[in-house]
């Protein structure tokens, strides 16, 4: 069975305003300072943890929401997912908190292999050391897991509206994601965000 996609494409966001998204010291504070001025966007207040301390990522929503599996043949869509994807897109995944690991080390290597920059998820993730290894893929998790989504879990929407960590994320909003947490941008205020962060930083 098909899974309905909601929004077709997603527009790539310019590599040079990811990179000075990415060069902002503490970046997430500095993007949740600028939401909380500009009185737009929202700041994850739930934790999602990266499985590789350290890591950051920045690129605009694909999005991907999972129901509990109740009749027929339930399917994992993450794959149909990052095909749609554009380089350097961040995919968002919503399990409504599930137990049940919906990427693992195969998935992320897919999602490499496709251009995506990094997998917030949600809910659960597995193979831990594999995705915690210094040249793996940038993953957030709300918890792992052992267990396979797999049989449990049904696609419901791809690129429809998600919700990570307490927030609402639109396919095509750019997330950003580091130590300190998730935050997302409305497509439509990337650079006046981006402008009010390099501003304070300045002036600090």
């Amino acid at each position: 069975m098909a899974v309905p996609v909601r929004v077709a494409d997603v527009a790539p966001v310019p590599a040079e305003v990811v990179a000075r998204y990415l060069a902002l010291p503490d970046m997430t504070c500095a993007v949740a300072d600028a939401l909380d001025e500009l009185g737009v966007g929202a700041v994850a207040a739930d934790v999602l943890c990266a499985a590789r301390p350290g890591a950051r990522v920045c690129g605009p929503a694909v999005t991907l929401r999972y129901e509990v599996a109740r009749h027929g043949s339930p399917v994992l869509a993450d794959r149909d997912l990052y095909r749609l994807a554009p380089p350097g897109a961040v995919a968002v995944i919503d399990t409504g908190g599930s137990e049940y690991a919906v990427v693992g080390e195969i998935s992320a290597g897919c999602a490499r292999d496709a251009g995506v920059a990094g997998v917030l998820v949600d809910g659960a993730v597995r193979d831990f050391d594999a995705l915690a290894a210094a040249d793996a893929l940038p993953v957030w998790s709300r918890a792992r897991s052992p267990r396979k989504a797999r049989g449990r879990l049904d696609a419901a929407e791809l690129n429809g509206p998600v919700r990570l960590g307490g927030i609402a994320v639109l396919p095509g909003d750019l997330v950003v994601a580091d130590d300190n947490g998730v935050a997302a941008v409305p497509a439509d205020h990337v650079t006046t965000v981006l402008r009010r962060c390099e501003t304070a930083t300045d002036a600090v």
